[in-house]
């Protein structure tokens, strides 16, 4: 590795042996000069395949600007590795000089060449790298184009966020699939106008991306949009257009969520009562009564989770016909929301209905709960609570006990399971 060797091994790349030039080029990688750089860029023309990889490898490692060009033109080389190599040496280098050769690098035969051309274009970071990643995302294989997708989520600049706006009206479907991708993980504010744009596009994967991206951002000024995106007639589009609402959670979206309510699809209908529940306002509370009897279970939960946040007597008939519901997590959260909201009627509604399982665990709690409140109200329930061990009894005030107060003693005087 001696300085001293450099010249002789500099005249050992124009030995007539190939092996000669080969072990030179070999011996000149590992001692990294600069001194050195004039001879390998010419050893990059060699007749020789290993010696021009070699020369290739160590102009890398020198890492100096003068070899930019002559690596370029390598790029042209008949040999893979000798490409390989060259962009390999151009990635350690970095120059904004060899992105228009790393560009026409995409379009290379071999996987390998480009892959590390999109490594290279990451590193250097320009605006004009940034165009050729746009390039890579159409490339034919899949793997390149998720690391093209990776590449611009690492430069994450408004050049970046620009581009793939752009990339947003490429006629290649998955250069638009891969953009959508490449904004979602971004998630910038930069990107809103370009993807309630997206929501009009013909495709319908891209309209679907673009509301889970919107969704991920969480402008409030994607909700018309969004909205907008509930009455399309892909069922994919709707979903994510309601999940993205979901998140957002505008007071704005309620009135295309309410007519969500009605959707043929039952994860639309679910995604809208789940935003419903996240926004809690009155407007929405006729619709979701009516989603109280909806035939899917998760609809019917979250509608209850709603009504129950918003705290409308005006919910309170839906809610007690919903502890009749066949599931369980139905009828739990519509005893949490009776619990909040309820007066003394509600109790003996439950108390008296005949199709209402009073020994349901959550119902019973219910029942017990209100009593106590309105008992403490003024005696409104004429019940005493009292507790011994692990039972709490109701015991009634007057000997003289009427059926509705019978049934409510002897209920609440089960015990807690």
């Amino acid at each position: 590795g001696s300085n001293e060797a450099i010249p002789g091994l500099i005249a050992a790349l124009q030995d007539s042996n190939y092996y000669v030039r080969s072990k030179a080029a070999e011996a000149l990688v590992k001692i990294g000069n600069s001194e050195v750089v004039a001879g390998l860029i010419a050893a990059l023309q060699d007749s020789d395949d290993w010696v021009r990889r070699n020369a290739a490898l160590a102009l890398g490692n020198i890492g100096s600007d003068e070899a930019v060009a002559g690596l370029i033109a390598a790029l042209q080389d008949s040999d893979d590795d000798v490409r390989k190599n060259a962009v390999e040496a151009l990635l350690k280098i970095g120059s904004d000089e060899a992105v228009p050769g790393l560009i026409a690098a995409l379009q290379d035969s071999n996987y390998d060449v480009r892959s590390n051309v999109v490594k290279a274009l990451v590193k250097i970071g320009s605006d004009e790298a940034v165009a050729g990643l746009i390039v890579a995302l159409q490339d034919s294989n899949y793997y390149l184009r998720r690391k093209a997708v990776e590449a611009l989520l690492k430069i994450g600049s408004d050049e970046a966020v620009a581009a793939l706006m752009a990339a947003l009206q490429h006629s290649n479907y998955d250069v638009r699939s891969h953009a959508v991708e490449a904004l979602l993980k971004i998630g910038s504010d930069r990107a809103v106008p370009g993807l309630i744009a997206a929501l009009q596009h013909s495709n319908y994967d891209v309209r679907s991306h673009a509301a889970i991206a919107l969704g991920k951002i969480g402008s409030d000024e994607a909700v018309p949009g969004l909205m907008a995106a509930l009455q399309h007639s892909n069922n994919w589009v709707r979903r994510n257009a309601a999940l993205a609402l979901v998140k957002i959670g505008s007071d704005r979206a309620v009135p295309g969520l309410i007519v969500a309510l009605q959707d043929s699809d039952d994860w639309v209908r679910r995604n809208a009562a789940l935003a419903l529940v996240k926004i809690g306002s009155d407007r929405a509370v006729p619709g979701l009564i009516v989603a109280l009897q909806d035939s899917d279970d998760d609809v019917r939960r979250n509608a209850a989770l709603a009504l129950g946040k918003i705290g409308s007597n005006e919910a309170v008939p839906g809610l007690i016909v919903a502890l009749q519901d066949s599931d369980d997590d139905v009828r739990r959260y519509a005893a949490l929301a009776l619990g909040n909201m309820s007066d003394l009627d509600t109790l003996k509604s439950i108390i008296k209905s005949p199709n209402i399982d009073i020994l349901d665990r959550d119902i019973f709690l219910l029942t017990r709960k209100l009593a106590i409140r309105f008992y403490k109200e003024k005696n409104r329930v004429c019940f005493i609570p009292i507790k011994e061990k692990n039972r709490v009894y109701f015991i009634p005030i007057k000997e003289k006990v009427l059926n509705f107060r019978k049934k409510l003693w002897w209920i609440l005087s089960r015990p807690i399971w």
